[in-house]
């Protein structure tokens, strides 16, 4: 495996782990806690992270 393919699959393993966590606390009572503009932001988030995710796991697919 070249560096970078490894770099690109650590940055996804951390990527989705992060997004995993996030989901999770969206899940939970503190987040219903919160005022909804900052609901709004969060569920943007993980909506861009799992976007952010896709690509890495598009471009590992296409290592050759």
């Amino acid at each position: 495996m070249k560096e970078y393919q490894s770099r690109a699959l650590n940055e996804q393993d951390e990527v989705h782990t992060r997004l995993e966590h996030l989901k999770l606390f969206i899940e939970g009572n503190f987040f219903r806690s919160l005022d909804i503009s900052e609901q709004r932001r969060l569920n943007r988030q993980v909506l861009i992270m799992k976007l952010y995710d896709d690509v890495l796991i598009e471009r590992m697919l296409n290592f050759k």
